[in-house]
């Protein structure tokens, strides 16, 4: 197969796997992805992670659902997530997730892919969202802001609350729901960062 064949049977793929070319193709499965290596160096096309590309020249999907197809499963959370949302004014450039499996950085041309560990007993909290044709998966609010304050439970000493306002600047947060960050904070079984989201929450409380 040439690459006008090529491109023209892959056009419409979000993402080509090489395992899907090489059953696929009637030619050998090195030599097939020894033509993806080929094409890749002639800057036809994007690798992504081994065995993963993209066309060039096609508009590439939203690189949230990008983030949830390298990893699975994982969702998209900690300040991506909050900046998503708004609750933090800073634009976040790596794409940030957590999954079950281990922890895991992807660094390809659309940008940096990283991924944090958690328990499977809190891993949820998640909703879909984006384009219906390629949902990506996304932290809730609450579950965005918990999974990042527990990653970061070091830094929150006497006063957590100032440390997301003044180091984070937390905003918006007037929308959270006082609530469900408890209860996805239970999730965790950790004392520190229940006193943490306390502290938090009369935060919000008392700007209410």
């Amino acid at each position: 197969m040439n690459f006008i064949e090529f491109q023209r049977k892959y056009k419409n793929a979000p993402l080509i796997y090489s395992r899907d070319v090489v059953r696929e193709s009637r030619n050998q499965k090195q030599a097939v992805r020894n033509q993806l290596r080929r094409w890749q160096a002639r800057k036809l096309l994007l690798k992504l992670k081994k065995g993963v590309y993209v066309l060039r020249g096609e508009t590439a999907p939203d690189l949230n659902w990008i983030a949830n197809r390298l990893y699975e499963p994982s969702y998209v959370s900690l300040e991506y997530a909050l900046s998503f949302y708004d609750l933090i004014p800073e634009r976040v450039t790596d794409v940030l997730s957590v999954t079950t499996l281990k922890t895991k950085t992807f660094q390809n041309e659309l940008g940096n892919f990283v991924y944090r560990h958690l328990k499977p007993e809190t891993f949820r909290g998640f909703k879909k969202a984006g384009d219906p044709k390629l949902p990506f998966l996304i932290a809730e609010p609450e579950k965005a802001l918990v999974d990042f304050i527990y990653f970061h439970l070091p830094m929150f000493g006497k006063d957590p609350a100032a440390v997301l306002k003044e180091s984070y600047r937390l905003q918006n947060h007037e929308e959270l729901d006082k609530g469900k960050l408890r209860r996805m904070g239970k999730l965790f079984g950790s004392l520190k960062l229940m006193r943490v989201l306390d502290d938090v929450c009369r935060m919000m409380e008392g700007e209410s």
